[in-house]
């Protein structure tokens, strides 16, 4: 077994069967391929959540605090892809912040840095409580590009307005 075949075997990947009467050009293979090509590139992918408590007295410098150091993040952490910080509906001192990144190694190497610690101090000033939780992506979902998703986007462009 080689090294790729015994990592997928860890990982629980699968081994794509052509389907019996199927050639190698079918567009059932052609998809499967394109999934697993896919999720091999959503496996070192990472989200990191930070479920947080925010007074509501300190909402405002909370939210400024993010402001200050939101773009500085997005355009200057290597691996950082996107965030996203999120107030629950129902009880508006409870917060949600979302971060991707291109791998968890990424992340760990930018919260280990000592300037992490002071960029988001003025964030975590503001906060009562936080709990950090680390995923790897294993699959995402969007609409599909399928034909009858193509052949609508292209009626609605030729519509006039």
């Amino acid at each position: 077994m080689s090294e790729r075949e015994g990592s997928q075997r860890e990982r629980g990947a699968t081994t794509a069967v052509r389907p019996e009467g199927r050639g190698p050009d079918s567009r059932e293979e052609r998809e499967m391929s394109e999934r697993e090509m896919s999720v091999d590139r959503l496996e070192s992918r990472a989200r990191v959540v930070f479920l947080v408590r925010v007074p509501a007295e300190r909402t405002a410098a909370f939210l400024q605090a993010y402001e200050r150091i939101r773009y500085e993040v997005a355009e200057g952490v290597e691996g950082h892809l996107v965030d996203q910080v999120c107030q629950a509906q129902h009880d508006p001192e409870q917060w949600l912040i979302t971060s991707e990144w291109a791998s968890l190694a990424s992340f760990e190497t930018w919260e280990r840095s000592d300037g992490h610690r002071e960029l988001v101090r003025p964030l975590r000033e503001c906060m009562t409580e936080a709990r950090s939780i680390r995923f790897l992506i294993r699959a995402e979902t969007s609409r599909r590009a399928g034909p009858a998703a193509v052949a609508a986007a292209a009626g609605r462009s030729r519509r006039s307005p």
